[in-house]
């Protein structure tokens, strides 16, 4: 039996502190260096900016991978495009409904804060781009799971799940 492949990589966008939280860093390091020449104490910040460059500011960069394999979706997040970490699994088997964010099948989840649902966003923030969400119910809970599918990935999981799937509505 050939299973179903696909992979879709989405890009988070920056978020817009990032640039001036770098150079805010990079400024604070020099002076604390120059000042760590007279006091060993600004030689730590020195040190702990330099850790928070190396190890902070890499995870500002995010992009999101969406593979579908079979009938599972995977979400794994890249780091500065260097280092990957799964961020979750999801089998069809225990997703309810799969649809446009603002449908009727997900908004009602949505806007209700007593549905006990947790919401996680894998979306690039970026304007005008499509939100499609899907309800999970697995381990961790109830889950509203927001991504960004393109056509193919939305007609793979229709052509595994069709009474689940909602394309456009």
């Amino acid at each position: 039996m050939a299973d179903t492949f696909v992979e879709v990589l989405i890009a988070r966008q920056t978020p817009a502190y990032a640039p001036i939280l770098k150079i805010g860093t990079i400024v604070l390091a020099v002076v604390s260096f120059l000042l760590g020449l007279i006091n060993w104490i600004f030689l730590l910040i020195f040190v702990a900016l330099i850790l928070v460059y190396v190890w902070v500011f890499p995870k500002l960069n995010v992009e999101y991978e969406y593979t579908y394999l079979g009938d599972q979706l995977n979400v794994d997040k890249i780091f500065n495009r260097s280092s990957r970490k799964k961020a979750g699994e999801y089998p069809m088997d225990k997703i309810e409904v799969i649809a446009l964010k603002n449908s009727s099948q997900i908004k009602p989840m949505l806007e209700n804060p007593k549905s006990g649902a947790k919401i996680v966003d894998y979306t690039s923030h970026m304007d005008g781009a499509v939100v499609y969400a899907f309800i999970y119910s697995g381990k961790e809970g109830r889950q509203i799971v927001l991504f960004e599918p393109n056509e193919k990935l939305l007609g793979a999981m229709k052509y595994t799940s069709p009474r689940k799937v909602y394309i456009n509505c």
